[in-house]
Formats: C-alpha cells, structure tokens, sequence
C-alpha cells in the first residue's frame, strides 16, 4: 500500500557535508544551544548519538514554534525528527549526524544527514508493512506526514529531508 504525499527515493551523490564543528551558537532569544548552529533561516546541530535526541527536539520545537507554527504542526515536525533520527542511528551505525532545519515562508525543510558503513537499501516508494510485522513504518509515516520526502544516498552519506507544511 503507497502511502504520503510525494517522495522522491534516489541514489545520487548529495551535496557536499559542511562542516560543523562549532561549540555553541546564538539562538534567536539569544540564549546559546551546546553544538547548534544558527544563520538566518537555518538551525543545525550535530548529534553524537540518541542520547542527544532530546537537545534535538528542544532545538526544533524553538524554531518551529519562533516561526509561528501551530501545536499540530510542531507536533509533526518533531515525529518526523525523532523517526528520521531513531532510524539513522539504529540502521547505519553513523560515526556523524546532523540536523538541520531550513524556515522558508511556505513551511520548513527538515533534513538529517549521516555517513553510513554501506549505503542502505530503499524501496521505490515508501509502504505499510503488513499488520503483523513489527517494525517497518517509519519512512512510511513521515511521508504521510510530509508535503515532500527526498532521500539522497551515496557511498558515504544518506540525506532524508521532509519537508513540511507550517500552520498558524
């Protein structure tokens, strides 16, 4: 079953990773976020492992929420966050990961980078799995819940943006 608005798996090589090896950086209230990265329109941090899911969520919740985004969407925002994230570290084992939010007047583009030990397999399109299997939804329900899912995979480094509709 298809599920989710448009996505666009393919095997390509993503734009080059920039490098951030900030400490802190100057969030909006002027408060400082421990290794996020903030200019203009853009909020990034890198992630050492789950453990820092947390920090992540805070950091979106902020942004989405500085932007003027409704509950319901922030509440999309950081399912799709936590899914993005969970699966990189569970399926490809990163020795990086970084999140990055892109505001734009018409909603946010989402997306998480790492490296990966081999590049992972993905479906043509996302899919349900069937009612007895226990795992395999996760690309599925962020596509559902995105206005667009691109997954960009090399040899090195898997990208997966969504991105997302802003209410207010």
């Amino acid at each position: 079953m298809e599920v989710g608005g448009e996505a666009r798996f393919r095997s390509v090589r993503p734009p080059r990773m920039r490098s951030r090896n900030h400490s802190k950086a100057m969030l909006r209230d002027g408060h400082t976020n421990e290794g996020s990265v903030v200019t203009g329109g853009v909020w990034s941090q890198r992630l050492a492992g789950l453990d820092e899911l947390g920090a992540a969520r805070a950091g979106v919740r902020d942004v989405l929420a500085d932007v003027g985004t409704d509950d319901s969407a922030i509440f999309d925002g950081l399912l799709v966050l936590t899914e993005l994230v969970t699966n990189g570290f569970e399926h490809a084992e990163p020795s990086w990961m970084e999140v990055e939010v892109v505001t734009m007047s018409t909603g946010v583009r989402l997306t998480v980078s790492h490296d990966h030990r081999e590049p992972p397999m993905l479906p043509e399109r996302p899919s349900m799995p069937g009612s007895a299997d226990r795992r395999g939804r996760g690309l599925a329900i962020v596509a559902a819940v995105a206005e667009r899912l691109d997954v960009e995979v090399d040899e090195d480094v898997t990208c997966v943006t969504a991105t997302l509709a802003v209410g207010n």
